[in-house]
């Protein structure tokens, strides 16, 4: 499920100077993301989940990769299609809503990519109006409780959820917190939640807690990487790219790692790669993370 993890070294915080020189390295690592980009948009088209008989988490996770790629891609061509592909999945999914932990959180991020990609999402808020949501978070984890109701929130469902719990917080608030893949995954999901996946200003977390995944970050990006997991690292790598944190060294050397962890045909290889067949299923998270990852990487902050 896209709710699993988390992960954390005090790293050199230094922009790169803004001189004539930093120019090429920049456009030589543009390129490089685009290049990624393109082998993953090839292997999403060779790979597209069959309606007939995949999960509806294989077909909502395809469905939101098309749409970071909608929302993300540099090029107006890239978008349009990205965004006909999304619609075309999404469209594929009847709004009969499980009152599910895991159906709730695939419900909604992908409620999110429907209004990205201009579908109405009536129909589906219409559904969740009928279940009693007020249980909902207090049987699922922290993470995954402000994962759900922090979404739903931004798609117009009020749905109450205390994150005094979660890893944000409590990290903030410990004396002796120590980085680790759990946190790194259980970060990513709190900052992706409280900020409609990158697009809003983070307002549930205060300064302080916010300061606090800032300085994680670093190790949160070196026990991932020592742990040979991808996903970790991409999940790292977007909760710093939605942060601001671009021109940290720490995010530029992580994003070499990840780029060079790319295969010929656009997946990612990860640590995780002896529990997996060969199934295009067991590569769709890595490739919707990698994929957001290498979009954030190409939208830095102007100068």
């Amino acid at each position: 499920m896209l709710l699993r993890r988390s992960t954390l070294v005090l790293g050199l915080l230094f922009v790169l100077p803004s001189c004539q020189r930093a120019q090429p390295a920049a456009k030589s690592s543009d390129e490089a993301a685009l290049h990624a980009l393109h082998k993953s948009i090839e292997w999403l088209t060779a790979n597209p989940p069959n309606p007939a008989y995949a999960k509806f988490g294989d077909i909502g996770m395809d469905a939101w990769t098309w749409a970071q790629i909608a929302k993300l891609h540099p090029s107006d061509v890239v978008r349009r299609r990205a965004k006909r592909e999304a619609r075309k999945r999404l469209a594929q999914l009847d709004p009969v809503i499980e009152p599910t932990p895991v159906a709730l959180g695939y419900w909604a991020v992908l409620l999110r990519s429907m209004s990205a990609v201009g579908i109405d999402t009536s129909p589906y808020l219409a559904a969740l109006s009928t279940l009693d949501l007020g249980q909902v978070p207090r049987e699922m984890s922290p993470t995954t409780a402000l994962w759900t109701s922090g979404l739903l929130r931004f798609a117009g469902v009020a749905v109450e959820f205390d994150p005094a719990a979660t890893e944000v917080a409590t990290g903030a608030a410990a004396s002796d917190w120590t980085p680790s893949v759990r946190s790194a995954y259980a970060i990513y999901h709190e900052i992706a939640a409280v900020t409609d996946l990158g697009g809003a200003t983070p307002r549930v977390f205060n300064k302080r807690q916010l300061d606090f995944v800032r300085h994680a970050l670093p190790q949160l990006l070196t026990v991932s990487i020592g742990a040979d997991d991808t996903d970790a690292v991409g999940e790292v790598l977007i909760t710093a790219a939605i942060l601001d944190q671009h021109g940290r060294r720490y995010y530029s050397d992580g994003m070499h790692w990840l780029l060079a962890q790319q295969r010929s045909d656009g997946t990612y290889r990860s640590g995780r790669d002896a529990r997996r067949t060969h199934a295009p299923s067991n590569f769709r998270h890595v490739v919707l993370i990698g994929s957001w990852a290498v979009l954030e990487s190409l939208h830095r902050p102007q100068p």
